[in-house]
């Protein structure tokens, strides 16, 4: 339980000997600086400068008797309160940090993810790039939903939250049409059947200025390819409006 708390005690931001100093005064309620230093094991010098950082940071308070300080601890909810400043902290930046991402973004044209995660992170990338009452166009592989169906779910409660449209076309094929029929039930989804030369291994995503090539290997490994530029992207739509017209809606495939 020690280490356990010494462990959360520095993801607060607090360095080891900080919390080897708080931890002590948690169990001896109020000390001096030589009790602490015999309780905590830490030199008598690292202690002190550990006290007036603890102090800065409003954790540990003294009181002075006979000429003596006697440091308390403050209580550990004070803890509480200095994840959620550090959090307002974040919070203040986020507006500045978004734009430096922003700008680098679009200097980056391509981007390449691997991996299950890789596809969640273009999930949250989509939902993030995409504002409200938007449209996302898709040409779907039959294996991605075999591969993250719960996922799948939590991104579309995410889109139709954000009122985000989805337009998808899938293989006319037995698994296509269950899934045509599945995600059909769905808000804000507009599906449509075509028969193709053979299961899609590909998907293709277009949303906003992006469009995104997703690939499954024969291991099941997604392999995502993310194009950050407005031109291709248009192209890659421009190719969904034509196969959309050919394709069949959901009953008369």
């Amino acid at each position: 339980m020690h280490a356990l708390s010494e462990d959360a005690l520095q993801q607060l931001g607090l360095t080891r000997n900080e919390g080897l100093v708080y931890l002590a005064l948690l169990k001896l309620k109020s000390a001096l600086a030589g009790e602490i230093t015999a309780k905590s094991g830490i030199h008598r010098r690292n202690v002190y400068d550990s006290l007036e950082r603890l102090e800065e940071k409003g954790l540990v308070s003294f009181t002075v008797k006979n000429n003596r300080r006697f440091f308390q601890p403050a209580p550990p909810q004070r803890l509480l309160e200095l994840a959620r400043e550090k959090e307002d902290k974040v919070e203040k930046a986020l507006p500045e940090l978004a734009a430096l991402f922003g700008s680098a973004s679009a200097r980056e044209s391509v981007i390449v993810y691997s991996g299950v995660q890789g596809y969640k992170t273009l999930f949250e990338d989509i939902l993030s790039t995409l504002p409200e009452n938007s449209e996302w166009q898709s040409i779907a592989s039959y294996r991605i939903a075999k591969i993250i169906p719960a996922f799948m779910e939590f991104m579309h409660k995410k889109r139709t939250r954000k009122k985000i449209s989805f337009r998808v076309i899938y293989n006319n094929d037995e698994y296509g049409s269950f899934r045509a029929r599945e995600v059909s039930g769905i808000p804000l989804t507009k599906v449509r059947l075509m028969q193709m030369s053979n299961q899609t291994p590909a998907g293709i995503n277009v949303f906003g200025k992006k469009c995104a090539i997703g690939l499954v290997t024969d291991t099941d490994e997604p392999i995502i390819i993310v194009i950050n530029n407005e031109s291709i992207a248009k192209t890659f739509g421009n190719f969904f409006e034509v196969l959309w017209k050919q394709a069949k809606p959901l009953g008369k495939a």
